[in-house]
């Protein structure tokens, strides 16, 4: 167990090292464009992102946390053909899907969608990104259930926004100052083309030897089985993620989104946290569990739960009590979302404190279970936000996501502590 524990620290610490270093990149970028773009520019921009980022979810299909869990079951069997074989019917199958998903899009919009030209075209950049990041993170899968979180992040966090800055800058510069949503989202293409190219490179090497050799094996009926549930899983997720963001720009319109944001941006400082911890959690919540070490199971939960709660509460108040300096940065118009950013700080720290219980439930075979914490959670985040936007705007949309975070985490703790038999939230006592 010690190993394993300075293990899983080693990785915990290098996976936050790249995400400091992206929240800072990320950061640099988002106040540059804010300055560049303006409130609606931004508006315009987030809002198309916002609609990729729910249309990427039916494009994996659920193949991304399906690969995490196989992959690293696989491994532990040398299963090669297998692992081989589950590898190629991924990327077909995400390969066909975001393609058609796309193309539909793009379609729909220019015959029955956007009036704005510039939203239009936005729009339609941010659909031919679908399949190229979608591919990509295919890659990205199969290295967390390979353990090489880290390499398989690092094209992803630190190369994207370096290579937007970059590009944007020299557009502002050299080409033409009037920077448009649409040059920015030409430059987020050119960036995951890049970090596409490196993941295949990195993902070569990374792959055992025997993997390369043996012949493929496929159990398309059984990955086909558990698919549906992964999918679900994903399109909830990205529905409450983005629930917020989308319903806003349909009620408020995108000036309102622009300025909800950068309120977003630094909230997502509190999610790496969880997400780090993820990352590294997952293949070892699917071996340890399949191995029936509960004991060992339930100490590492805990562990990791409390130490993401300890690293979260400095971020938190740092956000709550520095709100108007950190919006401040952004243009001081943006300074009226504070209230919105504290809502929104609270519920993710609630989040937090809950501990990793959807990774849990999806790593355990129990994802079913935690698809009925994101119904719950997607139905309540709607329902909220369409009664609350239409009166109280950016401080609706997030007391709304605050208020369906809670309640969802609840719900999934007693599942994970019914189904498992762990405790997962940072107080959870083990021996």
């Amino acid at each position: 167990m010690k190993k394993l524990k300075d293990s899983l620290l080693k990785s915990f610490v290098g996976v936050m090292g790249i995400r400091i270093v992206a929240s800072g990149l990320g950061f640099v970028l988002n106040v540059l464009l804010a300055r560049l773009l303006g409130v609606k520019g931004l508006g315009i921009y987030t809002y198309a992102l916002a609609w990729h980022q729910l249309l990427y979810i039916p494009a994996l299909l659920g193949l991304d946390n399906l690969l995490i869990r196989e992959v690293a079951i696989y491994t532990s069997q040398s299963s090669w053909g297998l692992l081989r074989g589950i590898l190629r019917w991924s990327n077909q199958m995400v390969l066909i899907s975001s393609v058609s998903i796309a193309l539909i899009a793009i379609a729909i919009a220019w015959n029955f969608g956007f009036e704005d030209k510039e939203m239009l075209l936005t729009f339609s950049l941010a659909m031919l990104l679908l399949p190229i990041a979608a591919l990509r993170n295919v890659r990205l899968a199969t290295m967390k259930g390979l353990r090489l979180v880290i390499m398989g992040l690092m094209p992803e966090m630190l190369i994207v926004p370096i290579v937007i800055i970059v590009l944007t800058g020299c557009l502002y510069l050299f080409v033409d100052k009037n920077i448009t949503a649409s040059w920015v989202l030409g430059t987020r293409i050119v960036a995951t083309l890049i970090t596409f190219a490196i993941g295949i490179y990195l993902l070569n090497k990374a792959l055992p030897e025997p993997v390369k050799q043996a012949t493929c094996e496929y159990q398309i009926r059984t990955w086909s089985t558990k698919l549906l549930p992964f999918m679900l899983l994903g399109g909830m997720y990205i529905i409450t993620s983005r629930c917020d963001m989308l319903m806003l720009g349909a009620i408020k319109g995108t000036e309102a989104v622009g300025l909800y944001g950068p309120v977003t941006r630094g909230v997502e400082l509190l999610a790496y946290i969880l997400t780090a911890a993820n990352n590294i959690l997952s293949p070892n919540i699917a071996s340890l569990y399949s191995e029936n070490k509960l004991e060992q199971l339930q100490q590492l939960v805990t562990r990791s739960s409390r130490l993401m709660l300890l690293m979260s509460l400095p971020i938190a108040a740092i956000l709550i009590f520095g709100g108007n300096w950190y919006l401040s940065l952004f243009g001081s118009e943006f300074v009226q979302a504070r209230s919105a950013l504290t809502i929104l700080c609270i519920g993710q720290l609630f989040n937090v404190a809950t501990g990793s219980v959807g990774v849990l439930l999806t790593m355990t075979g129990n994802e079913n279970y935690n698809l009925i914490g994101s119904v719950i959670n997607v139905l309540l985040n709607i329902v909220l936000n369409l009664w609350w936007i239409p009166n109280w705007g950016i401080y609706g949309a997030a007391a709304a996501t605050a208020s369906s975070t809670i309640v969802v985490n609840i719900v999934l703790v007693i599942l994970v502590y019914k189904r498992i038999g762990i405790n997962p939230i940072a107080l959870g006592q083990f021996k």
